[in-house]
C-alpha cells in the first residue's frame, strides 16, 4: 500500500474516531438535561414533621397575603359554587379564582405565602404541600408556583429555583410544562383532587446559596389567555408546611455521640464539647470537603469555634485521645 493511501486511512480513521467520541458527549449531556429535568420524590430523611396548615376556615392561614381589593385580582376565599368547582377538599372553604364566576380573559392573579424560616423545627429544609383542581384551556393558561428569598422583591419559578442542595417534587409541572411565554406550569385540566409536595433542602449548598434569612415567601400566580372561554379557573385547598429530621451527621463508627455540637444551627457560635476523651484534634470543613479551619489540643474538652465564615453546611472531624475519629456536620445560618 502506497504511503499516500496509508495517510487517507489514517486519518478517515481519526475523523470517524473523534465522531464518535463527539457523539458520546452529546449523548450524556443530554442525559444530564433529562434527568435534570425529572422531578424526584419527596425524600423523608428521619421523619416528616408537620409545621403549620391552611385550610381557609375561620381565618385559619397566617401566612397567606392576599389583596382582594387589588385591580383585576380574583382569588377568593369561600365556598366553590361554579359548574366543575362545586365542592371542596376540606368544608367548607377553599382558595378559588373566584367562588361564582368563570374567569375572565386576560387576566393575571396571585396571591402569597410567608414562613417564618427561623420557626420551622430543623432549619434549612422545608415541605409545602396542597390539593388543587384546575379548569383551563391547554397549553396557553393555568397556575404556577414562584419562590422569593428577599421578601418578594425577585421571584423564580419553582421548577427554575436551582439555589438548593436538593429539591423533590410529586405531582408537580416541570420545565417542560409550559404556557404562552414559556413559563412552566400546570395546565389543562386537573378534575380530581390532586395532592402536590414540593420539597427544598438548603442543609448542604452545592454553590453559594440564597439562605432564607427570616422568611421565604411563596405565589401563586393564575393567568388566562386573550379568549373568554368561561372556564372555572384554580381551585386550592389545604396548603401545609412541614420539614424532614436530616439526622445529627454523626459518624455512624462513633454512636456514642462523644462529641456534642451545640447549637446546631448555629448564628455563628458553635461549641463542641467532648464527654470524657479529650479532643486531641479538630479539623472543620466546607460542603466541598475543603479545610477551613484546623485546631489541636482542645483544653477542658470544650472548644468554642466563633470565626466568621458564610452560612452554610460544614462539616468537622475530631481525632480522641483514644484514636477514635467523630465526624459530623453543623449548620451556619
Amino acid at each position: 500500500m502506497s504511503q499516500i493511501g496509508c495517510k487517507r486511512r489514517n486519518a478517515l480513521r481519526l475523523n470517524n474516531e473523534k465522531k464518535h467520541e463527539n457523539m458520546k458527549k452529546l449523548l450524556i449531556i443530554a442525559l444530564i438535561l433529562s434527568v435534570r429535568l425529572l422531578p424526584a420524590q419527596i425524600d423523608p430523611y428521619l421523619g416528616e414533621i408537620p409545621y403549620t396548615n391552611c385550610s381557609f376556615d375561620a381565618g385559619d392561614c397566617e401566612h397567606l397575603i392576599l389583596d382582594t381589593a387589588a385591580p383585576g385580582n380574583i382569588w377568593r376565599i369561600g365556598a366553590p359554587q361554579k359548574l366543575v368547582f362545586n365542592a371542596p377538599h376540606s368544608e367548607p372553604n377553599v382558595l378559588i379564582t373566584d367562588t361564582v364566576n368563570a374567569y375572565p380573559a386576560g387576566n393575571h392573579s396571585y396571591f402569597d405565602l410567608a414562613v417564618d424560616f427561623n420557626a420551622i423545627p430543623f432549619y434549612g429544609n422545608i415541605i409545602m404541600s396542597f390539593y388543587h383542581k384546575l379548569n383551563t384551556d391547554s397549553l396557553t393558561e393555568g397556575g404556577y408556583v414562584e419562590v422569593s428569598y428577599d421578601k418578594g422583591m425577585s421571584w423564580v419559578n419553582v421548577v427554575n429555583d436551582v439555589d438548593y442542595f436538593d429539591f423533590n417534587t410529586e405531582n408537580c409541572y416541570t420545565q417542560t410544562d409550559t404556557i404562552s411565554g414559556g413559563i412552566p406550569a400546570f395546565t389543562g385540566n386537573i378534575n380530581e383532587w390532586t395532592w402536590v409536595r414540593l420539597q427544598w433542602i438548603y442543609y448542604i449548598p452545592i454553590k453559594e446559596p440564597k439562605w432564607p434569612t427570616d422568611t421565604i415567601m411563596f405565589r401563586f400566580n393564575f393567568v388566562s389567555d386573550d379568549i373568554e372561554t368561561a372556564r372555572d379557573g384554580w381551585m386550592i385547598d389545604d396548603i401545609s408546611f412541614s420539614c424532614v429530621n436530616v439526622g445529627t451527621g454523626f459518624s455512624e463508627t462513633e454512636k456514642n455521640q462523644s462529641v456534642i455540637v451545640f447549637p446546631n444551627p448555629s448564628s455563628g457560635v458553635v461549641n463542641f464539647k467532648s464527654h470524657d476523651i479529650k479532643i486531641k484534634h479538630l479539623e472543620i470543613l466546607n460542603s466541598n470537603g475543603l479545610p477551613v479551619s484546623s485546631y489541636k489540643y482542645i483544653l477542658n474538652n470544650i472548644f468554642i469555634f466563633e470565626e466568621e465564615i458564610s452560612p452554610g453546611a460544614y462539616f468537622y472531624k475530631a481525632e480522641l485521645e483514644n484514636r477514635k475519629i467523630v465526624e459530623g456536620k453543623f449548620i451556619i445560618k
